[in-house]
């Protein structure tokens, strides 16, 4: 569910506060993603 106007997602505050280095693997990572679940695996193992 997408958050409301003016509200920030939980996803989106936790891409915000990654150090550059984290989101640089990131992008990596997303290259091997199958589906959303797999976002949600690699933000809880690396935020």
């Amino acid at each position: 569910m997408p958050a409301p106007p003016g509200k920030k997602s939980a996803t989106t505050a936790q891409f915000q506060a990654l150090p550059l280095e984290q989101l640089e693997s990131l992008a990596d990572a997303l290259l091997d993603f199958q589906c959303p679940a797999d976002l949600s695996a690699w933000l809880a193992a690396n935020s």
